[in-house]
């Protein structure tokens, strides 16, 4: 009997019953191993900049150009004593004198006029003119400003607004106007600075606040812009602009349920708002209100048929509401509608990815790459679409300029390891996967990539080690409790490995691989009646499945219920007539049971099949 028991173990134990997960193919499925980039991303449309509004920076410039005073009555010039006139003779008229301020005034009033009529360079020279007479007169310096900044000579504008400043401290609008100028090359703490300034002289100023918030965002303080906002739409609470600002600071701070708040206030002030509604729906998106996000941007579309980044936006909702047919007709209409839009290709390549249709991705991964070059993600997710065509080689060239373009991205040197692995490149793809687990140490698909490696390559230790960590990251990551299992059992820990393929049943209950898995360490365990239901709920997955059935047989075998096993052995023969092992396991089974006419009948195919095991056959059973 023990001899029979080596010879069915030996039979069960060298059949191929271990898939690998991360073979799975087609859509989202086919990521097993590997990471897609981004999903599909949507834009949430910055409100114009300062610098971008119509008339540029110059446009919120307080422009401090005073009407010219009514001067005081002259004073005739004092002469010294004359002689009394002489009747007959002329006498000279005395002349009134001119104030310098009434002078300076007035050119000033010459420089508005010019400058109104946008004729700058003639404005400039009468401010010019004014200044020789005056040279610290606040007024014309920030008219001079002004006038620099209509001219895009920025640097120069901000020299006289820091003159206009100096000479009159306690001016609100040159100090706002510095900030303004400040802002317009990218002078971000000194435009805050300033802008802080004149609201310490004029507290309350919506402009002011408006540009101080402009900066902030241009700075990354989000938070700090949205208080700014939150003032100016509490002064102001009709103001749009304001409140499309403050929605973008909310979201740019990742609070999406106040920027919807701000977004719904902008609808309700203006029904017709494109703009709101497109932003309305990429916060829905954000805060995961997809449905809500796709009726967003529908209304928007109603109001604005044509706008390909809206169309783009209603796609992406699409994608991740699954519905990715959906998604893909939106993405080509956005791609039709702006030739060139590299991220609408990308996420048209991420929806087909995700609808199992590699080869449609990959062409559209690669009109993005064509229309935006370094688009790392792009690489990446085009390795991914080559990867499920078998496409190897160019995969890993994919996946090779997305390292380059950004090598710190544990993500790209997973999917560069698990390509580089189908290449058979086990060296490089050992050495990719410790990178990735450097950059990360809680990855899980590179501790499971990398754990499945040193299994296949004879180090079960080492991978029982990395896999383990694999499930402590991620406890219901299918393919890491598979190949813990299948490294447990190569470390000829049967127990362990059967307790592993267990959790992956519990995972996913109808995956068939890791049945056969539990199935096999188990009766490796001695855990027969446990491999015995394995085996059986194997087959039930799949009726077709030859080793399950076998497993069965020898399994049942073992526990002692040799009925169930003679059932399961004819299954197998009928499935797969000439399977030899079958048969001698079956011959066993009859023996086992007392039916000789059973062994002889065995005895015999197995005569015609294999000789040798029919002899094997004949020895057992004679012992």
């Amino acid at each position: 009997m023990k001899q029979l028991a080596s010879v069915l173990l030996a039979a069960l134990v060298c059949q191929s019953l271990f898939g690998l997960p991360q073979d799975i193919a087609g859509g989202a499925a086919a990521l097993i191993g590997q990471d897609i980039i981004g999903g599909a991303s949507v834009i949430f449309k910055r409100p114009p900049r300062v610098r971008d509004l119509e008339g540029g920076a110059a446009a919120l410039i307080a422009k401090h150009r005073p009407p010219r005073r009514v001067t005081s009555p002259t004073e005739i010039a004092r002469n010294r004593p004359t002689a009394s006139p002489q009747p007959g003779v002329p006498q000279p008229e005395a002349t009134p004198e001119i104030s310098t301020q009434a002078k300076v005034e007035a050119l000033n009033d010459q420089g508005n006029a010019s400058y109104d009529a946008r004729d700058y360079a003639k404005a400039l020279d009468t401010y010019n003119e004014a200044l020789k007479l005056k040279p610290n007169d606040s007024p014309t310096l920030n008219n001079v400003g002004v006038t620099y900044l209509a001219l895009n000579q920025n640097q120069r504008a901000i020299t006289s607004f820091q003159q206009a400043s100096q000479a009159k401290a306690d001016d609100a609008e040159s100090f706002f106007n510095l900030g303004i100028a400040y802002n317009s090359v990218d002078k971000y703490d000194e435009a805050a600075a300033a802008l802080n300034r004149a609201l310490q002289l004029k507290p309350d100023w919506a402009d002011a606040l408006l540009g101080l918030a402009d900066v902030y965002l241009n700075q990354g303080r989000y938070e700090d812009a949205a208080k700014a906002y939150e003032s100016v739409v509490r002064l102001q609470p009709d103001n749009i602009d304001a409140w499309n600002n403050l929605a973008y600071a909310y979201d740019r701070a990742a609070r999406y349920e106040d920027s919807i708040r701000a977004l719904k206030k902008v609808i309700q002030l203006n029904p017709n708002d494109a703009f709101g509604f497109n932003n309305l729906g990429a916060a829905s998106y954000k805060a995961g209100k997809y449905q809500d996000a796709v009726d967003a941007f529908s209304q928007a579309l109603r109001l604005k048929p044509d706008d390909p980044e809206t169309v783009n936006n209603l796609g992406a909702a699409q994608y991740a509401l699954q519905k990715y047919s959906e998604a893909i007709k939106a993405f080509q209409q956005a791609a039709k509608l702006k030739p060139g839009f590299a991220d609408t290709e990308y996420n048209l390549g991420n929806a087909y990815l995700m609808s199992g249709k590699f080869s449609d991705a990959a062409e559209a991964y690669s009109a993005a790459i064509s229309h935006h070059r370094d688009y790392a993600e792009a690489e990446n997710n085009l390795g991914i679409a080559l990867t499920s065509l078998n496409r190897f080689p160019e995969a890993v060239a994919a996946f090779k300029e997305a390292a380059r373009l950004k090598p710190d991205l544990a993500t790209v040197l997973n999917n560069l390891a698990f390509a580089e692995d189908k290449t058979g490149n086990d060296g490089d793809a050992i050495a990719h996967y410790q990178q990735a687990i450097k950059l990360d140490p809680r990855y899980a698909k590179a501790l499971n990539g990398l754990g499945y490696l040193y299994d296949k390559t004879g180090k079960p230790a080492q991978a029982v080690d990395l896999l383990q960590q694999a499930v402590a990251a991620k406890p219901d990551y299918l393919a890491a409790n598979f190949n813990l299992g299948k490294a447990l059992f190569d470390a000829g820990r049967f127990a362990d490995a059967a307790n592993a393929y267990k959790r992956a049943t519990q995972i996913k209950g109808d995956d068939e691989g890791s049945y056969l898995g539990l199935g096999t360490a188990a009766f490796r365990a001695g855990q027969f009646s446990e491999a015995a239901d394995a085996f059986k709920k194997a087959t039930e997955l799949n009726p077709a499945d030859v080793e399950a059935w076998y497993g069965l047989g020898n399994s049942s075998y073992k526990a002692g219920k040799s009925p169930d096993a003679l059932a399961a052995l004819k299954q197998v023969i009928r499935l797969k007539p000439d399977y030899g092992q079958a048969h001698y396991s079956l011959g066993l089974v009859y023996a086992s049971m007392g039916d000789r006419d059973g062994v002889t009948r065995e005895f015999a195919i197995l005569k015609r099949l294999d000789p040798k095991l029919a002899d094997q056959l004949y020895n057992t059973v004679k012992k």
